[in-house]
């Protein structure tokens, strides 16, 4: 979803408000389904680099190595994995065995059993 809600009409410069009731209530129906966890919230650049990240993720064996794609990241850095998340099958792959890196570097990462046959890898968000 993108949305843009614009400026005030000139001749409306005088409303205290210039979001119509059914958005107002659009928006805190979406932000009540964030804070539940039930719907992620991403600027378009920060979905691309997920993507970018998911996509460039290769299995073999027990290990799960995040690679650079050599375009967008040269290198896949801890920061760059910082408060993602990224689910897999467990099909072929024994969660509690597999070894989690980024271009060989061990990374830190909790792991979230989803159920029999999905698991995810998160990676704790960088304090500030």
């Amino acid at each position: 979803m993108y949305t843009h809600l614009g400026k005030r009409p000139a001749d409306k410069v005088h409303l205290d408000h210039h979001i119509p009731e059914n958005t107002r209530k659009a928006f805190e129906g979406l932000a009540r389904r964030y804070k539940e966890r039930e719907l992620m919230i991403s600027s378009v650049s920060a979905m691309l680099d997920y993507f970018v990240l998911r996509d460039h993720v290769r299995i073999k064996s027990h290990r799960i190595e995040f690679r650079a794609d050599g375009i967008r990241f040269a290198r896949v850095e801890p920061a760059d994995l910082a408060g993602k998340k990224f689910s897999f099958t467990t099909q072929g792959l024994d969660p509690a065995r597999a070894s989690i890196t980024a271009d060989g570097m061990e990374l830190a990462h909790h792991l979230i059993r989803e159920n029999d046959q999905v698991f995810s890898i998160e990676f704790p968000p960088i304090p500030s």
